[in-house]
């Protein structure tokens, strides 16, 4: 005996049901695989020097400047950018700021991830360079992360490899390296913190903290810069912090005092981990202390 009408039509609703919960669940489980395979790059904005600002940002097709690539993470859900290979004056243009590159945004409620490629070697490998400006590197307007990538090559006295600006924050990652810049300055940072990141062989201080900037080093290193002055890695100035948990401060060099770190009065340094050793100076090669200068070391 036949089901009435109805019945038999819930049924079949039913059986529909089920196979179209299956394809999701197949093409749910194809996408999970392929993320999976190709970990984030799926989900980021992608820029090469070779690249078209008016192409889609994918790997293929990837987008040709920096701050273009920032203004579409602004405004969209992706809050990742992969640089491939050296992106530098000739690629991102002039304009008539002090750095190549202006990272900024107006809303700073988000992190924004600027990687290159893991392991990457050669052409690929991501660089964000000064060299051919005459200017700094990278000014920051917004909260950034770098990982994977180096930050190179001011030029011209006092310009820096990064400047931090009032209200943004840094994070330097596992593979971030501010290297090679100078006269100027490595670093001079509003906010920043130093998880597994880099700052070596600048023809300056590693970095400077000014005007109640914050410096937290939890992992990673600080070595090889060189300061015609004082303070060859980290100069901690009159109402800024710096709080050192982990990492290291070595080899590096000022020609009066505070090799490794220079606290000036009213400046705070903090060290409960952490390795400070090998720096040179005229004076305190390794931790130098102004009179009424903040806070405690190991």
């Amino acid at each position: 005996m036949f089901a009435p009408l109805a019945i038999r039509e819930y049924y079949l609703r039913r059986v529909k049901m089920k196979k179209i919960v299956l394809i999701l669940l197949f093409a749910l489980s194809v996408c999970t695989w392929a993320f999976t395979q190709s970990g984030l790059e799926s989900i980021s904005w992608h820029v090469s020097a070779n690249g078209n600002d008016a192409a889609p940002g994918t790997p293929d097709q990837p987008l040709k400047t920096l701050s273009r690539a920032m203004f579409i993470a602004e405004n969209s859900g992706i809050r990742r950018i992969t640089v491939i290979g050296t992106l530098d004056v000739t690629s991102e243009g002039l304009n008539e700021q002090l750095t190549v590159f202006v990272l900024a945004v107006q809303l700073k409620m988000s992190e924004i991830l600027i990687s290159g490629k893991p392991n990457a070697t050669g052409a690929e490998r991501a660089v964000l360079s000064g060299i051919g400006s005459g200017k700094g590197v990278v000014q920051i307007n917004a909260l950034i992360r770098f990982e994977h990538i180096e930050i190179s090559g001011a030029e011209g006295q006092n310009n820096f490899g990064m400047l931090i600006n009032f209200g943004s924050q840094v994070t330097l990652g596992a593979g971030a390296v501010v290297r090679n810049n100078g006269p100027g300055i490595g670093i001079l940072n509003s906010i920043c913190v130093i998880d597994g990141g880099e700052i070596r062989d600048n023809n300056s201080s590693g970095v400077i903290l000014a005007e109640q900037s914050i410096l937290t080093m939890r992992n990673g290193t600080i070595r090889g810069n060189n300061s015609p002055s004082s303070a060859g890695g980290v100069m901690v100035n009159n109402g800024c912090t710096f709080t050192m948990t982990g990492g290291t401060i070595t080899a590096n060099r000022a020609a009066q005092f505070g090799g490794g770190v220079a606290v000036v009065t009213g400046g705070r340094f903090d060290q409960s981990g952490g390795t400070i050793s090998d720096n040179t100076a005229g004076q305190s090669p390794n931790i130098f202390r102004q009179q009424g200068a903040l806070g405690s070391n190991l």
